[in-house]
């Protein structure tokens, strides 16, 4: 089971459609994001835990959404995969 932080230490996208996308090759979605000082300091103790990592894996959830002026959007958080949670399988 991944460990549990506070809501505020968690990482967070906001992606809305991208009004912009006129080809193929253009993204779906696109918008802003944050990581706050604890995930960050999370991370850089992962990789100094472990000098061998080329990345630190994240556990993310998404949920749809609506703005406050009616725009969808698709809300993310993440936060640091506990390392016994690492060895499960991504669905993907």
């Amino acid at each position: 089971m991944a460990s549990r932080v506070a809501n505020e230490d968690k990482g967070r996208l906001w992606l809305y459609e991208n009004k912009y996308k006129e080809t193929d090759k253009h993204p779906l979605k696109t918008g802003t994001g944050a990581i706050p000082k604890a995930l960050a300091h999370e991370i850089v103790k992962r990789f100094k835990e472990d000098p061998t990592l080329d990345e630190v894996p994240l556990r993310t959830a998404a949920w749809e959404r609506v703005s406050k002026k009616g725009n969808p959007y698709i809300f993310v958080s993440m936060e640091v995969e506990d390392p016994k949670d690492a060895a499960e399988e991504v669905p993907f």
